[in-house]
């Protein structure tokens, strides 16, 4: 018996992943295929690869859930990471083509900065670098990503030989450089400045409604669902609600019936000690249509002539009602149904900032 109240329990705990619903916080119109090379006649394949690397930032901004599991995250930023220093890669090639042509001043130092930056962190906290042109107080132009200490130089004396290949200065072609260079993030900086706005008014909502419609959580159950959800508090930037709320020792005053029991003794309120439980609080990630969940419960209700102590389930439904069945020694069975105290004396904003830490921790 006990056994098979452990799997109707891991049931639902692993629900397939196909009933889940649609997991994005929010949803913003920006077409990422539509994003072409730009036309840049020295740096075609820089503007490609720019090109390419700005699609796939794009839809991962617009996806930020996108696989939903903690395994699908970290491998869907670790390409990424692939694609950014591949990026980087292309560019310091593309930028040799100058090189062959003038010398320039410490090279390799703007190109090893970026592949270092490109290598840090994840695309939704990392501030992307740009490119640079400056002209110098002797008249010499130095190019950076962003890093003015990191910058390679080229000398004023160096323009002749730029005309002579690539038909334009080497202050010209540098800015053609940067304009195949730059569309790599443009996607980025559009979104995550549209995205602030558009986020914090849709997570904003989001939290409320996990305030007002969740059900109430004490410590231990903060503790237990900010750790098994670690992966999604811990993405790098403001996040909604979690799509579980886990339990551990929450306790329930229950009013159980039990038929076996004496007469005078068969309803009597006890408590219920959900041991271990989950509970799809939105309606959109839940198995069925509507917030459900489950958990493993023991149960305590004194009576003559039964065990004072069963083990059950206790099913979740809408937030709001809780009902199950404990199993006492002799195969008797108690239905029961649940009063969430904790409801209605938990100040549940409290609990948020306990979640609003774990995302800024």
């Amino acid at each position: 018996m006990r056994r098979s109240l452990l799997a109707i329990l891991l049931i639902f705990v692993c629900p397939l992943s196909a009933a889940l619903g649609d997991v994005s916080e929010s949803s913003f119109h920006l077409e990422c295929n539509g994003i072409k090379p730009i036309d840049v006649p020295d740096f075609k394949k820089l503007a490609e690869e720019s090109a390419s690397v700005n699609r796939k930032l794009c839809e991962a901004l617009l996806n930020p859930f996108e696989g939903g599991s903690r395994s699908a995250l970290i491998a869907s930023e670790a390409q990424r990471r692939r694609s950014l220093l591949h990026f980087a890669k292309i560019s310091r090639a593309q930028a040799i083509r100058i090189e062959n042509v003038v010398s320039i001043e410490n090279f390799e130092r703007p190109f090893t900065h970026l592949k270092e930056k490109l290598n840090q962190g994840d695309i939704n906290s990392l501030a992307l670098p740009g490119f640079s042109v400056d002209r110098d107080t002797d008249g010499s132009f130095i190019f950076h990503f962003n890093e003015r200490s990191k910058s390679a130089r080229i000398h004023m004396v160096d323009n002749d030989a730029c005309k002579a290949k690539f038909e334009v200065t080497c202050e010209e072609l540098l800015k053609e450089y940067r304009r195949a260079f730059i569309q790599y993030k443009s996607a980025y900086s559009k979104l995550t400045t549209q995205r602030a706005l558009d986020q914090i008014e849709v997570l904003s909502q989001n939290w409320r409604d996990f305030i007002l419609s969740a059900r109430s959580q004490t410590l231990w159950d903060l503790g237990l669902t900010t750790k098994l959800e670690s992966a999604h508090f811990k993405q790098g930037y403001l996040v909604g609600p979690p799509r579980k709320q886990w339990f551990f020792l929450h306790p329930n005053v229950i009013y159980e019936h039990l038929s076996d029991a004496p007469d005078g003794f068969q309803t009597k309120p006890g408590i219920a000690l959900e041991v271990i439980g989950i509970n799809y609080w939105r309606k959109g990630d839940s198995p069925f249509y509507w917030p459900f969940g489950v958990s493993l419960t023991s149960s305590f209700v004194d009576r003559p002539e039964s065990d004072d102590v069963g083990i059950g389930l206790m099913f979740h439904v809408d937030n709001r009602y809780s009902l199950g069945a404990s199993h006492y020694g002799g195969g008797k069975t108690g239905f029961f149904l649940t009063i969430d105290l904790l409801n209605a004396i938990n100040d549940k904003r409290k609990f948020f900032e306990g979640y609003r830490d774990q995302m800024l921790d």
